[in-house]
C-alpha cells in the first residue's frame, strides 16, 4: 500500500481545541468586518460629501453674485457644475447604501460559518446554499459599492473642473 493510499484511508479528526480555534478565528473575522461596516461609512465618503457640498455652496454664492451684479455669461457651465456636485453627493449616498449592505452579507456569512462549526455541522451541506448566498451577495453589492465610488469621484472632479473653469473665465 502506497502512502498516498494510507492518507485517502485515514480520515483527519477534527478535535474539539481545533474547532474551538476555528470557530474562535470566524468570531474574530467577523469582528473584523463589523469594524469595517462602521469605516467605510466614514472614509473617503465624508471627503467626497464634503467637497461637493462645498461645491454646490460656492455654486449658488456664485451665481448669487452674477444676478446682482448682472454677470450672466457662463451661468449654465455655472449651473451644470453644481448638478455635478448633487449628482457626486447622491451617488455616494446610495454607495454609503450598497458597503453596509456587503458587510451586512458578511457576517451573515460569518455568522452561518460559526453556527455550523460551534455545532460540529460544518460538513452539513445544508448551509452550502446559504454561504453561497450570502457570499454571492457580499460580491454583488462590493461591486456597486466600488464603482459608485469610483463614479461619484470622478463627477465631483467633473463639477470642481468646470467650477475652475468657471472662475478662470469670470475673475
Amino acid at each position: 500500500m502506497s502512502i498516498i493510499e494510507e492518507e485517502k484511508d485515514t480520515e483527519l479528526e477534527i478535535t474539539q481545541e481545533d474547532r474551538k480555534e476555528y470557530v474562535e478565528a470566524l468570531q474574530k473575522s467577523r469582528d473584523k468586518d463589523f469594524q469595517s461596516l462602521f469605516y467605510s461609512i466614514q472614509r473617503l465618503d465624508i471627503l467626497t460629501i464634503s467637497i461637493s457640498g462645498a461645491g454646490v455652496y460656492v455654486v449658488l454664492e456664485t451665481l448669487k453674485y452674477r444676478f446682482e451684479h448682472l454677470l450672466f455669461t457662463g451661468s449654465y457651465i455655472l449651473k451644470f457644475s453644481g448638478a455635478l456636485f448633487v449628482l457626486a453627493a447622491l451617488i455616494n449616498c446610495l454607495s454609503q447604501y450598497t458597503s453596509y449592505k456587503a458587510h451586512q452579507y458578511s457576517m451573515m456569512y460569518y455568522d452561518i460559518c460559526i453556527e455550523a462549526w460551534k455545532n460540529e455541522r460544518e460538513k452539513d451541506e445544508s448551509f452550502i446554499p446559504n454561504i453561497n448566498n450570502a457570499l454571492d451577495a457580499k460580491a454583488r453589492y462590493n461591486s456597486l459599492t466600488k464603482w459608485g465610488n469610483l463614479l461619484s469621484l470622478l463627477i465631483m472632479f467633473g463639477g470642481l473642473s468646470l467650477l475652475i473653469v468657471i472662475f478662470f473665465l469670470i475673475f
